[in-house]
């Protein structure tokens, strides 16, 4: 099976004409349908699904709740796209999949599904943030495979040199732990890295509301301006486990920094510059993952920023997230012909 999850204010969708015989029965032929703010999942069932449609239907739940709860989708809309595989299932047997699908997703959210072999047209807007555009690709083998989905995948060091854009965005994931803490004295930092053209910081100990972001966002603000330096420390002092974790991993190349008290293993050398060189920060979503992305260990709050030494630098990248995340015209094409 192959998905791709578009993270929408809305979608519109209508009903054109059958593009089969057996196309699904007892759809009204012209009616539009629109969702608003919605988890639209682009979803193409393959030949080789058919060997355990129950362990795809499995994995295929796994990933939405996954994707869903990450984004904190509450509608989601079941689309069959055939585009995205050459290798495509049964119609019947696809069908019956994404029906099985509506069921039990629908304990849970409020769930529509577009028709099933029919030509469609729609209209869709997509939200502009880290998580608002996924793919995944995953058959019956990945389920019969889930005990290595328990093995922890450990931290490895990078000893590229980092550019100054990249040290003024791990900066400000650093500071970014330091703001998290005074709002929720509970929390503790546990990896930070980069996830693409931004930063991540992982914490252990909140569990967060959209709303928090901006809270985060503005107690930001108040720290830039209190002149703090970021000062390397001995890793025997680290107590935390996940830090810890992390100096196993990365043995003789582990080192250890703090911000006001807030400490990180950094996974880069040398990967800081002066908090004082950080001028514009924003914060872009949270997500949840696994640590060491084991299913079996704890779930931590991921929160993605993006930081520069410029307001200029902040407005292109934001333009270029927000504006150009996705080539809406082209994928319409695509979809129209189905």
């Amino acid at each position: 099976m192959k998905i791709l999850t578009i993270h929408a204010d809305f979608i519109e969708f209508e009903a054109k004409k059958k593009a089969f015989k057996g196309a699904e029965e007892g759809v009204e032929k012209g009616k539009k349908e629109k969702v608003e703010e919605c988890l639209v999942v682009f979803t193409a069932v393959e030949k080789r699904d058919e060997k355990n449609t129950k362990a795809v239907l499995h994995k295929y739940l796994q990933e939405i709740n996954n994707i869903a709860h990450q984004v904190n989708a509450k509608n989601i809309v079941l689309y069959p796209y055939a585009h995205l595989s050459s290798q495509l299932s049964d119609p019947k047997i696809a069908e019956n999949l994404m029906k099985e699908a509506q069921q039990e997703l629908s304990k849970k959210y409020s769930v529509f599904r577009a028709p099933f072999g029919w030509y469609k047209s729609f209209n869709i807007s997509c939200k502009g943030h880290p998580l608002s555009e996924l793919s995944r690709e995953f058959g019956p083998e990945q389920e019969l495979n889930l005990k290595k989905e328990g093995k922890d995948e450990p931290f490895e060091f990078s000893d590229k040199e980092l550019s100054h854009d990249q040290k003024v965005m791990l900066t400000g994931a650093f500071l970014l732990g330091k703001a998290v803490k005074n709002l929720f004295p509970k929390a503790e930092t546990a990896a930070s890295g980069f996830y693409h053209d931004y930063a991540y910081m992982d914490f252990s100990g909140v569990d967060l509301k959209n709303e928090d972001l901006k809270k985060i966002e503005h107690e930001l603000g108040t720290i830039q301006h209190e002149h703090l330096d970021i000062a390397k420390v001995p890793v025997q002092e680290l107590t935390g486990s996940f830090h810890k974790g992390i100096v196993e991993d990365l043995g003789s190349d582990s080192s250890a920094y703090t911000f006001d008290g807030v400490k990180i293993v950094p996974l880069f050398r040398d990967p800081f510059v002066s908090p004082q060189e950080v001028k514009v920060l924003k914060i872009l979503n949270q997500s949840r993952v696994y640590w060491k992305n084991n299913a079996n260990n704890s779930q931590l709050t991921r929160i993605y920023l993006a930081a520069f030494d410029s307001a200029e630098k902040l407005d292109s990248f934001l333009e270029k997230v927000f504006y150009k995340s996705i080539d809406t015209k082209k994928l319409v094409g695509q979809l129209n012909k189905k």
